[in-house]
């Protein structure tokens, strides 16, 4: 063994412990207890989990950190989308972690610290998505007065708050779980074409909030501007599978009616899970249940609803009770039926001409454009070629068809195989498509053979 030689004993640095000076910054926190509506709730998004107030007083202080220890019997997976608002504005997120007691949610500032000025009371309001815990508790609180970090901005000491700790919400049973449906982001918007088949009308985002939750059926509406009695063929996919039968879906032109089709699916939907339910059927609007005429117009319009409220028509796993699904009426985007169409005009840029025979020549430049509703897929272009005479001084002379080879078409940067004979009529097949409201230029090529006079027309 080696022995360490030195003085001894060894004595560190004085370490001076001042008090808090008098006029240092003051923060008293309320009562979150104060703040709970109900002991018994239904889990849902944005709900708050808790609440309270900090009132600041001598000194402005910056607000680094907190804490809060959740003593029910939730575990740390039923709550989602944690944020901290202090008095109108998110400042903060965070997520429910396993703690010494319950679980621990911390919200962390200290890289960007939130001001507070003296003399002003701040409201900080926990929110959270109630994605699990059906039959079991909830209860967050401030166990600690360590548990909130406040520094004074004058002197840069840290403030000790006062006032009510622990600060404690009552406990709130979630008593079951909830349907939560709203109208997707990419749910179709815009136009429909009349009589186009198994159209997308709407899509909505369903989420299962509590427990895991079998929705047995939903109810379906279509709200028209015709009065037409149904939509043939409406079906419902989950996730991009078809759920349920096939059927009509009830139409009618009076808002708040309750006219609509029930859709047998049986589907579950896992705690805090979210599903796509989309919503089809044909531009085909029944004048009668039999279904033999369309009565829907060009500019009407169609807006698919899911109709909600008291209709107990989804059960809890967990809780076995029945639950709403949804629990209010969710409506998509309202669409406008009209016709697809083409309409082909003469380029008014390109005239009438005189060329050179012998040559690679443009004999006719078009412009295709489409009708506002659908794209339009073009699969052939149908070009004619009409000679004519043309008389000079010397006299008339005539072209034959015989006189033109390698005839082709230049469309949306695309260029046909050439034709090296040329007739009366004259078939080139394509793969192409014309966006709604777009227009595409056709030019008409050909090589005219030398010595060849006379007149040319597609």
């Amino acid at each position: 063994a080696t022995a360490v030689d030195d003085d001894f004993p060894l004595t560190g640095n004085l370490m001076s412990i001042t008090a808090q000076p008098s006029t240092a910054g003051t923060v008293t926190l309320g009562s979150a207890a104060a703040f709970v509506p109900t002991a018994t709730i239904d889990a849902v998004d944005d709900f708050i989990v808790w609440k309270n107030t900090l009132t600041v007083n001598q000194q402005n202080v910056s607000f680094e950190y907190l804490r809060l220890t959740q003593i029910g019997s939730i575990s740390a997976g039923d709550l989602d989308n944690i944020s901290l608002d202090m008095s109108g504005t998110e400042i903060a997120t965070g997520e429910l972690v396993a703690g010494l007691i319950g679980q621990d949610l911390i919200f962390d500032l200290t890289a960007s610290p939130v001001s507070i000025t003296k003399g002003l009371t701040k409201t900080l309001t926990v929110y959270a998505d109630i994605v699990g815990g059906a039959n079991k508790t909830m209860r967050l609180s401030v166990e600690k007065k360590s548990d909130i970090f406040l520094k004074d901005a004058a002197f840069g000491c840290y403030v000790l708050v006062s006032g009510t700790v622990p600060s404690r919400t009552g406990i709130q049973t979630i008593q079951q779980g909830t349907i939560i449906m709203t109208k997707a982001a990419d749910s179709p918007s815009g136009n429909v074409v009349d009589n186009s088949s198994n159209i997308s009308l709407a899509k909505f985002d369903v989420k299962a909030n509590g427990e895991e939750i079998k929705i047995n059926n939903l109810q379906v509406q279509v709200y028209t501007s015709d009065s037409v009695y149904s939509l043939r063929n409406g079906i419902l996919l989950l996730d991009g599978v078809q759920v349920g039968n096939t059927a009509n879906i009830l139409a009618t032109t009076t808002v708040g009616v309750t006219d609509y089709t029930t859709f047998n699916i049986y589907q579950k939907i896992a705690a805090g899970t979210t599903k796509t339910l989309e919503v089809k059927a044909d531009i085909y609007g029944c004048n009668a249940a039999a279904c033999a005429s369309n009565g829907l117009t060009a500019g009407g319009t169609i807006l698919v609803k899911v109709i909600g409220g008291d209709l107990d028509n989804a059960q809890g796993m967990k809780s076995l009770n029945m639950i709403d699904a949804p629990g209010t009426v969710t409506a998509g985007t309202t669409l406008t039926v009209g016709t697809g169409a083409l309409t082909l005009v003469v380029n008014s840029a390109y005239g009438d001409q005189s060329v050179s025979a012998g040559s690679d020549t443009k004999i006719g430049s078009y412009n295709l454009s489409a009708g506002a509703y659908d794209t339009a897929n073009i699969s052939s272009f149908e070009v004619t070629v009409a000679t004519t005479s043309v008389t000079y001084p010397t006299g008339p002379a005539s072209t034959e068809f015989s006189d033109f080879s390698n005839l082709y078409l230049v469309y949306d940067g695309n260029t046909t195989a050439a034709k090296g004979t040329v007739s009366g009529t004259n078939n080139f097949s394509v793969i192409t498509s014309l966006a709604p409201s777009k227009t595409m230029t056709i030019d008409v090529w050909a090589t005219i053979q030398s010595g060849a006079a006379g007149g040319v027309q597609t």
